[in-house]
């Protein structure tokens, strides 16, 4: 094939393909080796090998593939040559305002400790992102690079926390550093686990073979990768399964956040390649496209299984025959939700079986997901951000009812049926899920997997969804002008509060809480490293811990295997800690922690925007031996010591 008749689509499906069989491949080698750099070259020369036999494997079974499927245009009527104009300046004016956008975006970028990205930005930000989608509407209705630009909003959209949060974001992320750290140095991480394996092998592929930065690839991998490679996707998918669908009809699948695509964790990347596989089972079915689908979910499983379980369910759905009798697919549909809606409840019941059984969900909280609520409490934009935000449940649970009611009519029904069962399936695992105690996590991150589950399971509700916004969108388009506009703006401003909604808030509705990283945590860790005798605990907030890990890893563990800061999902030194802010920071409470460790040296790290710190800070005072602050009083350290 010569490299002028590649079509660009197939030729980004191939680059997924193969990134989906590294990951696979390398999370194998993890698990049964190391990934020192023999097993890492190993793995990639497999890889490779496994690539090339599929290639062939599927050129073989489809001598003939059929041209890429494009979407009906919207405009024919203007001249070709009026046409040109708008579409070329269309085009420029996009990548005007996108260059721009990307540039407040990286001035933005602050080493301060912040709960929401949009406090570091200006709300310039919002009217450049306005603009971007009102352009990239133009440039769907007209243009022809029409992936291009999706390609390029998809990263606008997904990339905030990128250029703001310069130091990372979040807890797990400094965790998964401080992992692969270990992992570049030794080879492995002991014990291995049967999840994020495909997540360290891959890194450690770009890490030792290319050199890249363990940092930045974490940091880039996930909102890159979506943008990437999921547009491009969704356009294929949608052209071939979708006739009615208008290329600019795309512009308002970003009206759904999706948050896990703008920042990686192992969860987050499986998640992406679950999106994937999902976008392509729901093409017509062929050998080349089975082991696309195969691939994308062996991937999942191979870095979280709690996103690659539903991935291999999917993968089998897709593998059914095309001729298989109506009995035998309703077996198999049914067979397919028994696993979805048991096969995880019953993984998380086995890891602790003799806890005790106790739900605390009630009818009124489930029906109060998809009740419809108002907004009232700030200005006229701000109220209808959250007037969308509150209602989107009911909206994502209207259009997917609707499209099951289309889906059935049109005859479709029987080639999304296995996305129906699965999500119903992640459905009722969510509902037994939480009634799981999951003890070994802190109260607050206990409903986090019933949570997740609802989140696959309307991942899956999508054929449906597309196909009621089909639906809606060419209800609308025949009527008139106004209408018409009348809906588009709504939409438009519907973009603009999914995209404020993708990342966290502070605002007058809602305090996301967990602040990120700053230069004064990172300053206090240091301190407290150079300070300290010998073996010592540090009692401080999830941002200090991570400020730890991030410059030192996992590089101290006392008896038990107690790690030296505390650890806010597992761990006892976080209850000392929160004894120390929200009751009192006593020398009683230090030395039951100092004793939990068998250490007699201990910190304690205040920070400026801890409620009620006054108080705190002159208890904390009268209570240590001594005491230090940080970036002009933004973090307090205080040392105990037991021989004192």
């Amino acid at each position: 094939m010569k490299l002028s008749k590649i079509d660009p689509l197939d030729f980004v499906e191939k680059v997924l393909l193969f990134l989906a069989i590294l990951t696979a491949v390398s999370g194998l080698t993890y698990y049964l080796f190391d990934l020192g750099r023999t097993a890492v070259i190993a793995a990639a020369v497999l890889a490779a090998a496994v690539f090339i036999i599929l290639q062939k494997t599927a050129e073989k079974h489809n001598s003939a593939p059929p041209p890429a499927a494009a979407l009906t245009p919207d405009n024919q009527k203007l001249s070709p040559d009026k046409k040109s104009l708008w579409t070329a300046s269309a085009a420029v004016l996009y990548l005007a305002v996108f260059a721009g956008g990307l540039w407040i975006l990286y001035s933005g970028g602050t080493e301060k400790p912040i709960t929401s990205p949009w406090e570091a930005l200006p709300s310039s930000i919002f009217y450049l992102y306005f603009a971007a989608s009102v352009l990239l509407y133009a440039n769907l209705r007209l243009g022809r690079a029409k992936p291009f630009f999706l390609i390029l909003h998809a990263f606008f959209s997904w990339s905030v926390i990128i250029f703001v949060y310069r130091l990372g974001f979040g807890y797990d992320f400094f965790v998964h550093q401080a992992t692969l750290r270990i992992i570049a140095e030794r080879g492995l991480v002991l014990p291995k686990h049967f999840y994020y394996l495909g997540h360290y092998g891959l890194l450690m592929i770009f890490r030792r073979l290319l050199g890249l930065s363990l940092f930045w690839t974490q940091q880039l991998l996930v909102p890159v990768a979506a943008a990437l490679f999921l547009p491009p996707l969704a356009y294929r998918t949608i052209s071939a399964r979708f006739k009615n669908f208008k290329p600019s009809w795309l512009v308002f699948l970003f009206a759904f956040p999706l948050p896990f695509l703008t920042f990686t964790t192992p969860y987050n990347f499986a998640l992406f390649f679950l999106l994937a596989a999902l976008l392509a089972a729901l093409r017509e079915k062929n050998v080349e496209n089975l082991i696309f689908v195969w691939a994308l979910a062996l991937a999942a499983m191979a870095v979280h299984p709690l996103a690659g379980f539903p991935a291999l369910l999917l993968a089998a759905g897709s593998s059914r025959p095309n001729n298989i009798a109506t009995g035998a697919r309703r077996v198999f549909d049914y067979l397919i939700f028994s696993a979805a809606a048991l096969g995880l409840p019953l993984a998380f019941y086995l890891l602790e079986p003799g806890a005790d059984r106790s739900g605390n969900w009630s009818l009124a909280q489930i029906v109060s997901w998809i009740s419809p609520s108002l907004a009232g409490r700030s200005d006229l934009l701000s109220n209808f951000a959250y007037f969308f935000y509150y209602n989107l449940p009911l909206a994502v649970a209207t259009l997917a009812v609707w499209g099951l009611w289309l889906s059935s009519r049109a005859g479709r029904f029987r080639d999304f049926s296995a996305c129906a069962s699965i999500a119903a399936g992640l459905a009722v695992a969510a509902l037994l899920t939480r009634f799981l105690p999951f003890s070994y996590l802190v109260e607050y991150e206990r409903s986090d997997f019933a949570e997740r589950l609802l989140v696959l399971s309307a991942l899956f509700l999508a054929p449906f969804i597309i196909s009621a916004l089909e639906r809606l969108f060419s209800a609308i388009a025949a009527r008139g002008r106004v209408f018409k506009a009348a809906w588009l703006v709504f939409g438009l401003f519907a973009l603009l509060a999914s995209w404020y909604f993708t990342y966290p808030r502070l605002d007058k509705y809602q305090n996301s809480r967990g602040l990120s990283i700053g230069a004064a945590d990172i300053e206090a860790v240091r301190w407290i490293e150079q300070d300290a005798s010998g073996a010592h605990i540090v009692l401080a907030n999830q941002q200090t811990s991570a400020a730890a890990l991030r410059e030192f890893g996992f590089s101290r563990y006392y008896k038990n295997d107690l790690f030296y800061y505390p650890i806010p999902t597992s761990g006892p030194l976080y209850q000392y800690y929160l004894s120390m802010v929200y009751k009192k920071p006593s020398r009683e409470t230090m030395r039951q922690a100092l004793d939990l460790a068998g250490v007699k040296e201990g910190y304690f790290v205040l920070n400026k925007y801890w409620a009620d710190f006054p108080r705190i800070l002159a208890e904390a005072k009268f209570a240590s031996d001594r005491w230090q602050s940080f970036s002009n009083g933004e973090i307090y350290v205080f040392s105990y010591s037991l021989t004192k």
